[in-house]
């Protein structure tokens, strides 16, 4: 199948088309520049510059593909909405290249934000306030249009060595402040995935497009204080509990998080592609160094 891979480079992405190829699939790879598109010589992909900017050019890397798997974002967290309504209009354009053809189109999205009592589930409802949550609902209705979507929901972190995402940035923070945070009493719960583990459920799904919704989850929940704590041993510095407020205060949008429980189940998600995670643990990535370059 040819394939477009959005955020090819990317931290998910980068270990995404390996697989995709392995597994026979022709890959047209998305690069934001000609830096970026040198990161992808050697893969055997066919290089499209396009951005999230400009759907005009996305409308031209997904010309002749039989699927996408849309994992670009702008993780900007001042322009979250911007960042919104730029990944609207780019699936706008995917949707109106397949519409009818029973392409899959595979988009990336968050537990965070979805309607859950306790662990969310694959058939709990994106409702969150975030933007993000709103399009991924769009996305699971496009089955009306003639494209096989799934919604595939990642944890907060996905984690592994050379990760710049949230425990970087928590790591980071706790070595410049001289000490690692958690929110009240630090019982909100995240869940987690090593970053292999993801690439390989994106790579069974987009051979098997028949969930709607999974979950690329390995740990249903990871305790916000056990990381805190892990991250004070590796930046050698005390931990202690703040109020919203102040995580926010010290930490803008990823304090906001800190405070949110993002805990999911994949239960139905193993079973229907025989999913096993097999990475180390969120903790045992943090007190193995992954985040301490």
């Amino acid at each position: 199948m040819k394939l477009l891979v959005t955020g090819a480079t990317g931290w998910i992405g980068s270990a995404t088309v390996p697989l995709l190829r392995a597994r026979g699939h022709e890959v047209v790879a998305t690069a934001r520049s000609s830096e970026a598109a040198s990161a992808l010589s050697g893969l055997g992909v066919e290089v499209v510059e396009a951005t999230l900017e400009d759907p005009a050019s996305m409308a031209r890397a997904v010309s002749g593909c039989e699927g996408v798997v849309h994992l670009a974002y702008h993780h900007d967290f001042t322009q979250v909405e911007r960042a919104g309504e730029m990944d609207r209009a780019v699936l706008e354009v995917f949707a109106a290249a397949l519409e009818g053809s029973g392409a899959p189109l595979l988009v990336a999205s968050g537990v965070l934000g979805v309607s859950s009592s306790s662990s969310a589930l694959e058939s709990d409802p994106s409702t969150g306030p975030f933007t993000r949550s709103q399009t991924a609902a769009w996305v699971t209705t496009l089955t009306d249009r003639g494209l096989r979507p799934v919604v595939v929901r990642f944890p907060p972190t996905v984690h592994g060595t050379g990760d710049q995402g949230f425990i970087a940035r928590l790591l980071q923070v706790a070595r410049d402040s001289g000490v690692s945070r958690y929110v009240g009493e630090g019982d909100t719960r995240w869940s987690a995935v090593h970053r292999d583990d993801a690439a390989e459920l994106v790579a069974r799904v987009v051979d098997n497009p028949s969930e709607t919704v999974v979950h690329a989850v390995a740990e249903e929940e990871v305790v916000f204080k056990d990381l805190a704590s892990a991250i004070g041993e590796v930046a050698q510095v005390p931990v202690t509990s703040v109020t919203s407020d102040e995580a926010m205060a010290a930490m803008g949008f990823i304090g906001l998080l800190m405070g949110m429980d993002a805990s999911a189940s994949s239960a139905h998600t193993r079973e229907v592609y025989e999913w096993r995670p097999l990475g180390p643990t969120l903790l045992e990535d943090v007190r193995a160094g992954a985040y301490s370059s």
